[in-house]
């Protein structure tokens, strides 16, 4: 719990490394089956699907983040190389991030990418080419500033395309 004390179970979970807990006690977390984003309450219970297989099987949403309202939250859809097929395709462009919502299925695609991404201070900050970069993104028009600020240069920046460290929400970029 986060006021301390031994963990508790919520629910089953097939991939316990990737969440997102919002200030109401929803937690969004990646389930491999049924494939999608499910929801949960932190005082447990049966996950909800939010955000399902996309209609294509081979596009897996994965990687939620809660943005500050709390209510809607960023996701990574990655394609996989074949029908119901786990394996991930890497090439450059292959995954999309996308904003969904606790209240609605409609989703809005916010940019392709080559890595995931994580919001902080008001930016996106994501991989592209072994270099780190923070864009502005305004959450309630879900849009990107056209401009990036480089944030880490290749020789520095340690990433791999499925792995981002996690950014702190008090960092500020200029």
């Amino acid at each position: 719990p986060a006021t301390g004390g031994p963990p508790e179970e919520t629910c089953d979970a097939d991939f316990e490394i990737v969440g997102s807990w919002n200030r109401d006690g929803t937690i969004l977390f990646t389930k491999f089956v049924p494939p999608g984003i499910s929801r949960v309450s932190d005082r447990g219970g049966t996950p909800e699907r939010v955000v399902a297989q996309m209609p294509n099987d081979a596009l897996l949403p994965m990687w939620p983040q809660f943005l500050p309202d709390g209510r809607r939250f960023l996701y990574l859809v990655i394609r996989g190389q074949g029908s119901g097929d786990r394996s991930r395709d890497d090439r450059p462009g292959s995954r999309e991030l996308r904003v969904g919502s606790l209240d609605s299925q409609d989703s809005h695609l916010v940019t392709k990418l080559d890595s995931r991404a994580e919001y902080a201070a008001g930016h996106l900050v994501f991989v592209r080419d072994g270099v780190l970069f923070a864009q502005r993104f305004a959450v309630r028009r879900r849009t990107r500033s056209s401009s990036k600020c480089l944030a880490c240069r290749k020789r520095t920046c340690a990433s791999s395309r499925s792995s981002l460290a996690r950014v702190s929400a008090a960092n500020c970029f200029h």
